[in-house]
């Protein structure tokens, strides 16, 4: 089994950044999503079922996920439904934790993927597929990273504006 991680420590309170990531509409503001999810106006709950527009480095394709998991403030556990992600039972899981300082939050994105435990797929996975999608994800990670922290940094800049 193939897990890639990534992880940033974004600027602003625990709350906001669960506020932001666990409601559906705002996927396409900082996540994969390349226009606004329709159908759920409410933080996601286990079962809900999210379909989206997004754009990989050639294609642009819908992705179903199911929510397998929700716990308040902590993280939010993904599978893909699509026929690639159903073969290789690709799991994503995002989490938050608090960082120790009151204005930042520590974000992590993991992904879990599985192609059987054949000795020989299991060596190509750790020996060449995974450090691939290793490269691959932390580029997108640190593009959703970059997007989170933009967002809080324009909010903050504008409530010192207005003071």
């Amino acid at each position: 089994m193939g897990v890639c991680r990534h992880r940033a420590l974004i600027p602003a309170p625990l709350p906001q950044v669960w506020d932001l990531v666990a409601r559906v509409e705002n996927l396409h503001v900082w996540g994969p999503a390349i226009e606004p999810v329709p159908g759920i106006d409410r933080p996601m709950q286990a079962g809900d079922r999210v379909t989206f527009w997004r754009r990989d480095f050639f294609r642009r394709y819908t992705q179903e996920l199911v929510v397998e998991e929700v716990v308040p403030q902590r993280r939010l556990r993904f599978r893909d439904l699509s026929k690639s992600g159903q073969k290789a039972d690709v799991r994503a899981m995002l989490s938050v934790e608090d960082s120790g300082h009151p204005e930042s939050t520590w974000v992590e994105e993991e992904i879990s993927y599985s192609f059987g435990n054949n000795r020989l797929v299991l060596w190509f996975d750790r020996s060449l597929l995974n450090p691939l999608m290793q490269l691959a994800m932390a580029s997108k990670s640190r593009k959703v990273f970059r997007r989170l922290e933009e967002i809080f940094k324009s909010v903050e800049k504008k409530s010192q504006l207005r003071q």
